[in-house]
């Protein structure tokens, strides 16, 4: 897979980083960011109902839409075989960057941009806490040694 070795991608877990949380996504919006062309399937369950399904083979890659009044949006993107979980293939955007324009990695990174500093602030604040628990033990084998030197 392309791109997919960065580990940052494996902290953007489909629960953190949500298409739902945010504003619906046009799909038309959505497909003009891919560097890659998908087909619409007519076959998907529900396609009658107003559910879209893309898909791209050769990059196993699967985009569900819903239509609402008449304008789709982008409800589900898989990508790849089993990248998140062993049970299934969803992905957020962060997934397709090595798909995307230019202009879709700046659109993503400004719309979930509070849910990334989280992640940042999260990651420094556990940083902070292995700093602490680095000096605690390291003040634990001082007190050994100083133990040991006393016999």
């Amino acid at each position: 897979m392309r791109g997919m070795n960065e580990p940052v991608y494996k902290d953007l877990k489909i629960s953190t980083i949500s298409i739902r949380s945010k504003n619906l996504i046009p799909m038309d919006k959505f497909l003009q960011y891919l560097t890659v062309k998908t087909k619409l399937s007519r076959k998907n369950l529900g396609f009658g109902n107003g559910w879209r399904e893309r898909y791209n083979e050769a990059e196993k890659l699967v985009i569900t839409g819903g239509v609402t009044r008449g304008v789709e949006y982008l409800d589900a993107i898989q990508f790849g075989e089993k990248l998140q979980n062993p049970y299934n293939n969803y992905v957020n955007p962060f997934y397709l960057f090595p798909l995307m324009t230019s202009e879709g990695k700046a659109f993503f990174k400004e719309i979930y941009s509070d849910e990334i500093k989280n992640l940042i602030k999260a990651a420094e604040e556990r940083v902070f806490e292995a700093k602490n628990q680095i000096k605690r033990e390291m003040a634990m084998v001082k007190e050994f040694e100083k133990i040991q030197e006393d016999r």
